[in-house]
């Protein structure tokens, strides 16, 4: 009599797992991206990366040119691309004016090379240079950025995608897009009219030795700025009160996200306080003024001149703590464009793709404050991988919320042939300052088809010869 063989309980416990995993990854109809068994891997390599931090100007929506910081030139930063187990030799040259360094931003790294000055290295100084050195550990979505005043330098532009493919080569996608997002604060365009130059009074008791046609060419002078100083301010208000959806006019004041109030009635009563004289030169009652009531006259339109110009450096110093420095915002009210690759639409670039082909979209979240919801229109989102560790039971959304530092891969099967909207869901985010459509969007292409009403932009050209951050065919 044979004695029966009772398999180990964990044994029993590995057949079902397996199983259930294979029914679940045929249940799936986007399927796993990477089969089983995965070509044979290559030998690990070296991949070398040089990414010089530097000031320059970026254009990110149409007619709208502001000063960055970034890598290389360009914004986002150039995309490092390697394969599981692949060794990352990257050199930081810093042509900033301050301290810098790079953290790698999700990746298993020595603590030697995480790049947080104070805690894994120095920072690295204006004019120096700084070799980080890793071995990629696991595939999966990164990026870099800053690490020193990271809430700045990283706000101003200083980050760029990472890609580590798994060791056979990506699997299971027949194209695959970088896209990566982004706010910005940009200073609204100056207004037309200038701020007047304030003129030089001289004190009272120097205005009594002075004759009555002097006192006459004195108050034409400082009647003028006044007029001109006025219509000025009233110009920069009107142009600039809706700057980032955080200022404008209410009753007469000016506000700027709560942070700074202008009443302008103070100014109109100041006006109206010291206008006897000014009404009377203005009749042609200058000349039955004695020369003590002119030198008085004088000595109010002075302090009206004077509250004039405080005016004007207070809008000045408002305009410029609330607009942020060089395309840098400090608070979520001060973002007034929002970006993929760099680009707010109608300059971003679309994806373009083939019916019937499997998509993969690596979505990188490098912005500092603003969750982004992205919503692609016709398709759904397979979600595959989260901040670089791929799923094992994938999921489906429609409008996926992305927050500050995190990635999703998702993958699209290419099966409505149109062009799609692909953008963020916080809708005022599709604008271009006030001005929309515009902002966080870009359009899922397909071959032979284009939009109604205008032609899609030609996709730029680098040394690579494809979109940064993009475009990759498998």
């Amino acid at each position: 009599m044979k004695a029966l063989r009772i398999r180990p309980l964990a044994s029993l416990l590995t057949v079902l797992a397996v199983g259930l995993s294979l029914t679940l990854a045929a249940a799936l109809p986007g399927g796993p991206l990477n089969p089983s068994a995965p070509p044979p891997a290559r030998p690990p390599q070296t991949v070398e990366a040089h990414l010089t931090a530097s000031a320059f100007n970026w254009t990110i929506a149409p007619n709208v040119t502001i000063e960055v910081w970034g890598y290389n030139g360009q914004i986002p930063g150039p995309e490092i691309r390697l394969r599981e187990g692949d060794t990352l030799r990257a050199t930081l040259h810093n042509n900033l004016t301050e301290p810098t360094t790079i953290h790698w931003h999700g990746m298993e790294v020595p603590a030697s090379q995480d790049g947080v000055p104070g805690l894994s290295q120095d920072p690295v100084l204006p004019g120096a240079n700084y070799t980080y050195e890793f071995v990629a550990k696991h595939a999966g979505t990164f990026f870099y950025h800053s690490h020193y005043g990271e809430a700045e330098q990283v706000d101003r532009g200083l980050a760029g995608p990472l890609i580590v493919e798994p060791r056979g080569g990506l699997q299971g996608a027949d194209r695959e897009f970088v896209i990566v997002l982004d706010e910005w604060a940009v200073p609204e365009p100056a207004a037309a009219q200038q701020m007047p130059s304030a003129p030089a009074m001289p004190p009272g008791a120097d205005m009594m030795n002075m004759t009555d046609e002097d006192l006459a060419a004195l108050h034409g002078e400082v009647h003028e700025f006044l007029m001109d100083s006025q219509a000025a301010m009233m110009s920069q208000m009107s142009g600039s009160s809706s700057a980032h959806g955080a200022a404008g006019m209410n009753n007469g004041s000016m506000t700027s996200g709560g942070m700074m109030g202008m009443d302008m009635t103070g100014m109109n009563g100041s006006m109206a306080g010291h206008g006897n004289a000014t009404v009377a030169m203005d009749s042609g009652m200058w000349a039955n003024l004695t020369h003590a009531e002119k030198v008085e006259h004088m000595e109010a339109m002075g302090a009206m001149a004077e509250v004039h110009a405080g005016m004007a450096d207070m809008m000045g110093s408002m305009s410029g703590s609330t607009m942020g420095m060089g395309g840098m915002g400090g608070s979520m009210d001060a973002y007034n464009y929002w970006t993929i690759n760099g680009k707010s639409y109608p300059l971003t670039q679309p994806l373009q793709v083939k019916k019937g082909e499997r998509v993969l979209v690596r979505i990188i979240n490098v912005g500092v404050m603003q969750t982004h919801p992205i919503h692609l229109h016709g398709h759904d989102l397979q979600v595959v991988a989260t901040d670089g560790h791929a799923l094992a039971q994938p999921y489906y959304k429609d409008t996926l919320p992305v927050a500050p530092g995190e990635r999703y891969d998702v993958l699209v099967v290419a099966d409505n042939p149109g062009v799609w909207a692909f953008h963020c869901h916080e809708l005022h985010h599709l604008a271009n300052g006030m001005a929309g459509p515009g902002g966080m969007m870009t359009t899922f292409a397909y071959e032979g088809y284009a939009p109604l009403g205008s032609a899609m932009p030609p996709p730029p050209s680098n040394s690579t010869g494809m979109p940064p951050g993009g475009g990759h065919n498998h």
